[in-house]
Parts: structure tokens; C-alpha cells; sequence
């Protein structure tokens, strides 16, 4: 096979949302991203730090939130939105390393403009529980590249999320992801000890993922019922299997799959025509829908697999 040198610099940066017609997007001035939240990816285009992924359900930092300084309190930032208390996990990416960034990631448990990331390690100041108020539709970029650099403002001005009426294909990347049907109704995922570690394993993490109603904890009790009366964010509508594995490794990514050469072609879902897709000859690396991504569309990339292999995509009718 020809070796193709992949372009740096070029490639569009895929996200694990699509979207397939209109819906309410309420739009909210100055109201950002916590200054806190840990890098998730970075867009190699500009090499701007993103802490939102689209697909990630979130809420509203509440004022009064216990331990954390006043100023990531401010204006009631965006969190990935849970049923429970979470922690947040720092990588290699949030250090004081990259002279891009003007210094690291600030630290939930220090106060903002003093205190970055020193160390890649969960944060020991907990995210209260989240209510959800919408689901994040486009990469959010860590605020602070705002006030550090006075050149330089990144949809800064204006946060926006899809509260209602819009269905959305995301890819199944958790555990309970994998475990919702067609018509199931669908909360916020309360089944874990829960930490937002975007650079982690997708099939563990939980903030501002979901579930499927019918496994919320808490069993036939008020508190139960007023859980899943704060937390459902709508309906599964549709799912369909993208394809299988080679060899069966439950949690890895298809972007992982891909490199390791560990997608079974022959399974892809036909159906969608993604064997179809996968004889169009693109570039590997640019991120483009072809041969480079297998015949599958490229925000399917991070569905996780589960234990028999299978990677699934999920179709939900947002209602929050």
C-alpha cells in the first residue's frame, strides 16, 4: 500500500455530535465555560485548548458551589451536568508547558489568575451536583486564552447550548451509552462514582453523559422520581450498530480501532452505506468522510466498544 504523508495543520477537528434539524439554542451573554474544567482536545488548527466537547450535556455552576474560589464562581459559569457531585481529572495537557497557552490550566482547587495545574491528578474540590440545561453543540475554548492574551478572544462573548427539539446522533461511548434502546427515555448517567476526565477512557467518564431512564438509581421512591424529573434530557429515537471489531477490546475507541488496524470492514453497517463511503479515496489524518475514516463519519470516532466488540451510534430527541 502507498504510504500517504499526512498534512499538519489542515485537518478538521471532528466532533462526537451531528445534528439532523433545527432546535432552540438559547444564547446567553458573558456566560463561559468554568475557567477550571481540563482540557478535552486541542484544535491542532490554532493549537487552542478546548474544554466542551459538542455531545456533553451541561448546566450552571451554582454560586453558593462549596469550596470552589469565588471568581470560577463568577457569572455562573457551564459544567458538564450530573446527578452527583464529581471531581476533575488533570492530564499532561494542563501543566504550565506549552508556551501557546500562556501557562496551565487554572486550578479548581487554587484561585483563578494565582494557581494552575502543577500536577496531572484529580482536583480535591468536587463540582456540586448539575442540573442540565442544554446540550453543548460546538467546541467551547477555555476561557481564559481571553485573558491571557489581550490579541486574542475565542466565542468568549456568548455561550449557547440546544435545549429542545432537535435530534442528535452521538456516538455510544459509555458503559450505560451502550446499554440504551429506541424509545427509551434518557437522564443524565448517575450510576458511577463520576470524575470529567476528558483525556481519560470515554467508556468511564459520566459527567454530562447519559442513560437510560429505566437504570436510575434509588428504585420506586420520591427522591428517585424527583432525580429523574431534574435530569432527563430526552428520548432515544434511533440507534444502529457502526461496525465490529477484529478482535474484540471492549473500550477501545474506533479512532483507536482504526490505527490499530482492529475494524472489521466487512461489518460495516450497510444500511447507511457506510461501505460505500469507505471506497471513496480521501487522505487519512485530514479527517474527511471516505476511505481515511473507513466509511464512517467521523464524530462516530470516539463510540467506545463494548464486550462483544460492537461500536453503536445513538440518535436522541433533545428535550431538557
Amino acid at each position: 500500500m502507498t504510504n500517504l504523508r499526512v498534512p499538519r495543520g489542515y485537518a478538521k477537528f471532528r466532533t462526537p455530535y451531528n445534528e439532523s434539524q433545527e432546535g432552540k439554542r438559547p444564547t446567553f451573554q458573558q456566560v463561559k465555560a468554568a475557567y477550571f474544567l481540563p482540557v478535552a482536545r486541542v484544535d491542532e488548527h490554532k493549537h487552542d485548548p478546548i474544554v466542551l466537547l459538542p455531545g456533553t450535556f451541561v448546566g450552571r455552576l451554582a454560586l453558593d458551589a462549596s469550596g470552589i474560589d469565588d471568581t470560577h464562581r463568577a457569572h455562573q459559569p457551564v459544567v458538564p451536568a450530573c446527578p452527583t457531585s464529581y471531581t476533575v481529572t488533570y492530564s499532561a495537557v494542563d501543566l504550565d508547558s506549552d508556551g501557546h497557552w500562556g501557562g496551565g490550566t487554572p486550578d479548581i482547587d487554587g484561585v483563578y489568575g494565582t494557581d494552575v495545574v502543577g500536577t496531572a491528578e484529580a482536583g480535591a474540590t468536587s463540582v456540586p451536583a448539575t442540573k442540565p440545561v442544554g446540550v453543548i453543540y460546538r467546541p467551547h475554548y477555555a476561557p481564559w486564552i481571553a485573558d491571557r492574551f489581550t490579541n486574542y478572544d475565542r466565542n468568549q462573548r456568548t455561550m449557547s447550548w440546544l435545549a429542545w427539539g432537535q435530534n442528535i446522533e452521538i456516538p455510544a461511548m459509555t458503559t450505560e451509552e451502550k446499554l440504551i434502546n429506541v424509545g427509551d427515555l434518557v437522564m443524565l448517567d448517575d450510576t458511577t462514582t463520576p470524575s470529567y476526565n476528558p483525556q481519560g477512557a470515554f467508556a468511564t467518564m459520566t459527567p454530562g453523559r447519559i442513560q437510560s431512564v429505566s437504570r436510575a438509581a434509588g428504585g420506586d421512591t420520591l427522591a428517585a422520581a424527583l432525580l429523574v424529573m431534574n435530569h432527563v434530557v430526552g428520548r432515544c429515537v434511533g440507534k444502529h450498530k457502526i461496525v465490529s471489531q477484529t478482535a474484540t477490546s471492549a473500550g477501545q475507541t474506533i479512532a483507536a480501532a482504526r490505527i490499530a488496524t482492529n475494524l472489521n470492514v466487512s461489518t460495516l453497517n450497510a444500511d447507511l452505506d457506510y461501505p460505500e463511503l469507505n471506497k471513496v479515496q480521501t487522505v487519512p489524518g485530514l479527517g474527511l468522510a471516505g476511505s481515511g475514516s473507513t466509511g464512517i463519519p467521523p464524530y462516530f470516532d470516539y463510540a467506545t466498544a463494548d464486550a462483544s466488540g460492537d461500536f453503536w451510534a445513538l440518535e436522541i430527541e433533545v428535550r431538557v
